[in-house]
């Protein structure tokens, strides 16, 4: 059996009880928890078969999300920004014509 990870969230009032915690921790390596969620490593099917008796929690698999880039990235070089700069200026004085000034 093939192990992967999983969270698995108590969704009852309060905290996790810790009779539950306890049970979790005999059966599954418990790799990180918070007030309500585990962090563990096991294969799909031994999760499914003990969360059968627990009605009270739900898992669903670990997903890694790549950090968003910057949006200051993307003008990053000196050629970009200066155009960039050069579109904002333009547009400022298109907008706000001469002939209004007094």
């Amino acid at each position: 059996m093939k192990t992967q990870r999983f969270i698995l969230t108590y969704t009852g009032r309060g905290t996790m009880p810790t009779t539950d915690l306890a049970f979790l921790n005999e059966h599954v390596p418990v790799l990180d928890h918070s007030r309500r969620s585990l962090l563990v490593e096991d294969a799909p099917e031994h999760i499914r078969h003990l969360l059968r008796s627990m009605p009270r929690w739900q898992y669903r698999p670990e997903r890694m999300y790549q950090p968003v880039r910057q949006v200051g990235s993307l003008i990053a070089s000196p050629a970009v920004r200066r155009i960039v700069i050069m579109a904002l200026v333009l547009a400022l004085f298109s907008s706000f014509p001469l002939s209004c000034m007094n």
